[in-house]
């Protein structure tokens, strides 16, 4: 989603993409998540992706903690936490996509929880 595209569009899209990208590259993900503390959040990379989810909130939900919501987003796109809803919970990867989309806060969408 290009400048002046739609902003809750564009977060959703972001939103899918990550984690598709997660889901896809679970071995390569898991081994930065364990390599010491923070470093999921403080490599290059997720500095990145964290700053442009933080800009896309802002742009689709103004007044709104999205630093924060930016970190819970992203945190929820770790491949541990993952591959636990889906081997362990036996949630699909399509209600996971949804569901962090819902986690974003955009309006209208979908239910936490919907199978």
């Amino acid at each position: 989603m290009g400048p002046g595209g739609n902003p809750d569009a564009a977060l959703a899209s972001l939103v899918e993409a990550l984690f598709d990208f997660s889901w896809t590259n679970r071995p390569l993900i898991r081994a930065l998540e364990v390599r010491g503390p923070h470093a999921y959040y403080t490599n290059e990379a997720s500095r990145f992706w964290i700053a442009e989810l933080t800009r896309r909130l802002a742009t689709a939900a103004p007044g709104t903690d999205v630093e924060f919501r930016a970190h819970a987003v992203f945190t929820a796109l770790r491949a541990d936490v993952i591959e636990y809803l889906v081997e362990r919970c036996g949630m699909t990867q399509n209600r996971i996509r949804e569901g962090l989309v819902g986690l974003s806060g955009l309006p209208g969408s979908p239910p936490a929880g919907r199978p």
